[in-house]
């Protein structure tokens, strides 16, 4: 019987999402990359090297794996913050 250790296993590969889906015209991309540094910029300050790393990721695709791993990288509570205040302005209208 195998014995696995949590702490040495890998985590696995998160699909991109939000600006960093597949498939995203660049315009769109671009737009979606704007949108995500400025909330960024709000949760961590418009400092953080996130928010010009994502900047940076609306010309060039380097940057924009670059960005999506310091994203996952960051500690949970503001990664959810962000994604969270993303999803909900991102979400599709609802009808009243």
């Amino acid at each position: 019987m195998e014995i696995r250790n949590p702490a040495t296993e890998r985590k696995p590969a998160v699909a991109p999402y939000g600006p960093f889906a597949k498939g995203i015209d660049s315009v769109e991309r671009a737009r979606k990359l704007m949108c995500f540094a400025g909330i960024t910029a709000c949760h961590l300050g418009s400092g953080h090297p996130l928010v010009s790393e994502l900047r940076l990721a609306e010309t060039d695709d380097a940057a924009l794996e670059h960005a999506f791993a310091m994203f996952e990288e960051l500690p949970a509570l503001p990664r959810r913050r962000v994604l969270a205040t993303y999803a909900a302005i991102m979400s599709p209208r609802m009808s009243p």
